[in-house]
């Protein structure tokens, strides 16, 4: 074989300056993206992230029974495959909504304007935390055309509770997610080791490992 057909075959790629993109094109499923986050995250953020509440048996079987789901073969057209579906009335592409994650901005300095703008794209629902980073009518005004659904917290406060209804309904949130995880929280030992508790009891290693790792830097 000549140097030149040698040549046609090898393909070599212009160095990619943003470690952000790097990390994006060099992970191929979810495993890689979580293990990239590990990397670059402060650990207590990461096990924020991550974790679960005790034992995490929850959290390792819900993984589980997702994992036991597989894609059963069949015969036909194989070019335009359409995933589209229905979820409550609303057409979406995916079979699948992008669901609500408090403290967003701990991951990445948009927030959950990052989320919304990746659900719109992606063309599913996007439900925003009750504990987010960004307000609802602020996810409204910047993707009106979102299918936009609120975890709605119940509340002890009638008051309280009709005006977060009130600005649901203004900002054009069509479907509540009603959340009963937080009338009486578990123990998140990842967080308890790490600090991350209402208040916040930092360590010296976790200040450290966050001062270290800017968020800033995580996505130059």
């Amino acid at each position: 074989m000549k140097f030149a057909d040698a040549r046609q075959l090898v393909q070599i790629k212009a160095p990619v300056m943003s470690r952000r993109r790097r990390v994006l094109a060099n992970a191929y499923n979810v495993e890689e993206y979580r293990n990239a986050a590990r990397r670059v995250l402060p650990a207590g953020i990461f096990d924020y992230l991550d974790g679960g509440s005790e034992d995490e048996v929850t959290l390792r079987r819900n993984r589980a029974v997702f994992d036991g789901w597989g894609l059963m073969p069949s015969w036909g057209p194989v070019s335009g495959p359409d995933t589209g579906t229905s979820l409550l009335g609303q057409q979406c592409s995916l079979p699948l909504t992008l669901t609500p994650t408090g403290a967003t901005r701990l991951f990445h300095p948009e927030g959950e304007l990052a989320v919304a703008k990746a659900a719109l794209k992606a063309g599913v629902p996007y439900s925003l935390a009750g504990l987010s980073t960004v307000s609802m009518e602020s996810v409204a005004e910047h993707y009106p055309d979102l299918d936009r659904w609120f975890n709605f917290g119940l509340s002890a406060d009638a008051g309280a509770r009709d005006a977060k209804l009130e600005r649901c309904a203004a900002a054009g949130y069509r479907t509540l997610i009603v959340g009963v995880d937080t009338r009486a929280l578990g123990s998140r030992e990842r967080d308890l080791h790490n600090g991350f508790t209402a208040p916040p009891a930092l360590t010296l290693s976790t200040l450290v490992d966050i001062a270290t790792r800017p968020l800033v830097d995580r996505f130059s």
